[in-house]
């Protein structure tokens, strides 16, 4: 049985990956500052364990990581990259990969964006303007996220889901891709990401682009 640390899971996908892997009964410490966020969640509490804390505070996030073997992690930038929260990923993670490696965990899964890094130069250049207008200090703070990883000595995979949309799993309607426009569900990606954890991934030490099937 899969324990994991989630860092990340109060909304958006890593609420999703904590409503799944509740259902499938991994053991799970989740980093919350705001713990009563999970209130709703019956199903599979007696696997969850509630830390409540800020992930840029290195004990907070050691009581979090503590007896766990994986470490998913999913922090959004509010507001596109503007305001106090600009640059949470790049920030928090070295605190992260710091807690990860005191406790002896050495496996990771970080979500971040397609538009992130190479992936930028993959997309065509009338959407690169508008990722860059719109969201270009996001995809700055995750780009050094993602390379604080690369970098770190852990085994990694990196989650790049294209356009997010609010959702459960479709069942499997969604593919790897290099597209940030095609559109996929929060809960798809959640399940990607619960799936490398709990199988033999071949995706570790990967960026992985996800995005919905097309009809």
């Amino acid at each position: 049985m899969a324990q994991i640390a989630v860092i990340g899971g109060t909304r958006g996908v890593g609420l999703e990956f904590v409503k799944l892997a509740l259902a499938q009964k991994c053991k799970l410490n989740v980093l919350a500052r705001f713990p009563e966020k999970l209130d709703l969640l019956t199903a599979g509490r007696e696997n969850l364990n509630i830390i409540k804390g800020d992930a840029l505070s290195l004990d907070d996030v050691k009581r979090t990581v503590e007896g766990t073997d994986t470490i998913f992690l999913s922090l959004d930038t509010a507001g596109g990259g503007h305001g106090a929260q600009a640059d949470i990923c790049s920030v928090a993670t070295p605190t992260i990969i710091e807690a990860a490696k005191a406790a002896s965990v050495k496996k990771i899964v970080v979500v971040t964006s397609l538009g992130v890094a190479e992936s930028f130069y993959e997309q065509p250049m009338v959407l690169r303007f508008f990722l860059w207008l719109f969201i270009g200090r996001a995809l700055a703070d995750k780009e050094i996220q993602e390379k604080q990883i690369r970098e770190s000595g852990l085994e990694f995979i990196i989650v790049r889901p294209g356009q997010l949309l609010d959702g459960p799993p479709t069942g499997g309607k969604y593919e790897i891709t290099k597209q940030a426009m095609v559109g996929i569900a929060r809960g798809d990606v959640a399940e990607f990401s619960l799936k490398a954890i709990t199988s033999q991934s071949e995706h570790w030490g990967q960026a992985v682009g996800l995005g919905g099937k097309k009809a």
